[in-house]
């Protein structure tokens, strides 16, 4: 479950399928502290093009892989959180994926297959 803070209607998008991360305390507990899910995060920049051409790409992943693989979605804007600081220059969309609070992989660029390939790699099938 979400914390209070990211239960809002200000934080969720898309239906409460991807939540936004807003800073760096929102960052530390859906990344940082989420255990066993495999945490995908849609690291991107608001003046970008290709960045906001992406914007449903988690959602449709969801769709896809969300009732047989235990993962949590997020977007994050790479100039709000500290640990995506490096990628706050770039126009290329990137996808981060996180299990219990390490990077395990990303994928640079408008790849959605390839988004998907490494998340049935790395998530953990849920348990029925």
């Amino acid at each position: 479950p979400w914390p209070p803070s990211l239960r809002g209607p200000r934080t969720w998008t898309m239906e409460k399928i991807v939540v936004k991360i807003d800073d760096d305390a929102d960052w530390d507990y859906v990344v940082e502290k989420s255990r066993d899910a495999l945490v995908v995060v849609d690291a991107y920049v608001a003046w970008a093009g290709p960045c906001q051409a992406l914007d449903h790409t988690l959602s449709d992943l969801y769709y896809d892989l969300g009732a047989d693989a235990d993962v949590k979605f997020a977007h994050a804007q790479s100039d709000k959180v500290t640990a995506l600081a490096g990628l706050s220059g770039t126009s290329r969309p990137t996808f981060l994926l996180f299990k219990n609070g390490k990077e395990v992989t990303r994928v640079e660029g408008a790849l959605a297959p390839e988004v998907s390939a490494a998340i049935r790699t790395h998530a953990p099938k849920k348990a029925h």
